[in-house]
Order: C-alpha cells, then sequence, then structure tokens
C-alpha cells in the first residue's frame, strides 16, 4: 500500500492564450510492488491514483498513475 501527497506548479492557458501558474495538490493511493535485484538495488512499480480530483488536475477520476523505478542503497 502507498500514499504519496505532491504539489506541482502548472502553467495554465486560458481560452485567448493567456498563461499564468498554479500549484495543483495530488493525493496519490495505489498499491506497488518491490522486487530486489541482487546487492542493495530493487525494482519498484506501482499503480496510484489522485484521489484529490483538485480542479485542474491532468489525472481523469480514478486514471492511474503508473510509477516504475530502480533503487540502489549506499
Amino acid at each position: 500500500m502507498h500514499a504519496e501527497y505532491a504539489g506541482y506548479n502548472y502553467e495554465l492557458y486560458n481560452e485567448l492564450g493567456e498563461s499564468n501558474r498554479e500549484w495543483i495538490p495530488f493525493l496519490f493511493v495505489g498499491a506497488g510492488y518491490s522486487k530486489r535485484l541482487g546487492g542493495r538495488s530493487w525494482l519498484n512499480a506501482q499503480i496510484l491514483f489522485d484521489v484529490l480530483q483538485a480542479d485542474h488536475s491532468p489525472y481523469k477520476s480514478w486514471e492511474p498513475f503508473y510509477s516504475i523505478g530502480i533503487g540502489v542503497g549506499f
């Protein structure tokens, strides 16, 4: 299980082509899997959903957000 709060700054455009920057909040909730690759490295894969659904969120209702990465410990 995974939960993550984030805020991203987007440039938004209106009908006239004018733009302004706005902070958009996200609350990602979902689940994932972690697999050790060997030594001090591992693979992470997650499927997350934005449950806040702020007005200018680029994610549609219940559209999944996929996150895949590799971690390395020192």
